[in-house]
Order: C-alpha cells, then structure tokens, then sequence
C-alpha cells in the first residue's frame, strides 16, 4: 500500500514511499501541469530501508535518500534526461552506539558540500561531507535540544540550522 512520507518540490520530481518501499520517480510536463510515471517508474535501494525522506542539490547531478530501517543514506547519481536515480554509495547515519529510531528530514547545505539529517533516538542531526562525486563522509552529530527531532530548516545563506522538536529535553 503506497505511503508517502515527505513529498516536496524539488528538480527531481519523485517521493520516497515507506509502504511500497521505494522512491516514486515521475515526468513532469510543466507545460500541461502533469505528472505521469517515469520508465523506470521507481528507484529500489538493496534490502528493505524504508525511503522516507529525498533531497538533491540542483546544481549536481545527485540525489540523497534517507532511510528508516538502518537509518542509512542512499546517495544516487541523477540522470534528470531518462529520470533516472542510480546507487553509488549507502552510509550509516546513526552515531555510533546509539540506537536510531526513525528518521525525518533530509537537506543539502546551499554550498553543495554538506548533507544535513535529521534522526530521531540519538536526538540529532547528522552531518555529512559531499565530495565531487556525490559520496558522503560522516562529518559529525550535533544534538537539536529536544526530543524527537521532525522539521529542521537552513537558512539560505547556509549559516544556521533551526530544527523542530517533538518535545524539549528537561
């Protein structure tokens, strides 16, 4: 049964889906406003990791899917002619010992060079380096304040991460 967790715009038209276990990937006709099923009409990680979050940076041919099982995240190559999303790398995202109990948001720092994700269990977020092939290098985790971490935004010029929390650590 489809179950879309984050759908957002971005240049990559496709949504990761927890219950198909899958990203979606999708044409766009910007002329008639459309959305029709690309061919391949899906993107599949290697075992069962729960897509729940996409992101890309436009200005690289590359997108970042974090997972909820394993709490992992699939670095993709983008081919935006055939709409095309390939594996080239899977990182642990959780640090170190610290169980991981889902995941939530996803984003690429406005440089280019850094991926930002949001894990709930450990409380924090997760940094990552982007190198110029689009791999990832665990940079770090930065506790948000409070439990539960949903939401988190950076702002444009890419100084400061405002993150939303379930509730607050006492």
């Amino acid at each position: 049964m489809p179950t879309a967790h984050t759908c957002r715009p971005t240049t990559v038209p496709a949504e990761p889906d927890l219950g198909l276990d899958e990203v979606v990937v999708y044409r766009l006709d910007p002329a008639k406003g459309t959305l029709t099923a690309n061919n391949p009409p899906f993107f599949k990680a290697p075992g069962r990791l729960r897509p729940a979050a996409l992101c890309v940076f436009s200005q690289r041919p590359f997108a970042y899917v974090l997972t909820e099982m394993g709490l992992g995240v699939v670095a993709c190559r983008y081919d935006a002619q055939r709409g095309t999303l390939e594996q080239i790398q899977t990182v642990d995202a959780a640090p170190g010992n610290i169980p991981a109990n889902s995941s939530a948001e996803i984003y690429v720092h406005p440089n280019g060079k850094f991926l930002y994700a949001s894990l709930r269990g450990p409380d924090s977020i997760a940094v990552f380096a982007i190198d110029a092939a689009g791999k990832l290098t665990p940079a770090g985790h930065f506790p948000t304040g409070g439990k539960e971490p949903r939401a988190f935004e950076l702002d444009p010029t890419g100084h400061f991460l405002l993150a939303a929390t379930r509730t607050p650590i006492p």
